[in-house]
């Protein structure tokens, strides 16, 4: 087997999830609605990735720059 293919395969072996988050409902002003909650968030995603389950995660915006308050995130995770 090539060095290619062993990289290849070690590649495939990582499962990858991507989990979109969105408000319950739609928010004039996303910002003030997750403010109480953004600073708990923004560490459970630090901890997520010093245990290296989190492969990226980000806000989603429309293609007007608008952002609703939705994100995503990518994890890696056995299921």
């Amino acid at each position: 087997m090539s060095d290619l293919d062993t990289l290849r395969k070690s590649l495939f072996r990582r499962q990858l999830y991507m989990v979109f988050m969105r408000p319950p409902q739609p928010q004039a002003d996303p910002l003030a609605y997750l403010k109480p909650r953004l600073k708990e968030h923004i560490e459970f995603l630090q901890r997520l990735e010093a245990d290296g389950r989190l492969f990226a995660s980000g806000a989603l915006r429309d293609e007007t720059g608008h952002w609703d308050g939705s994100g995503v995130a990518i994890l890696r995770a056995g299921s």
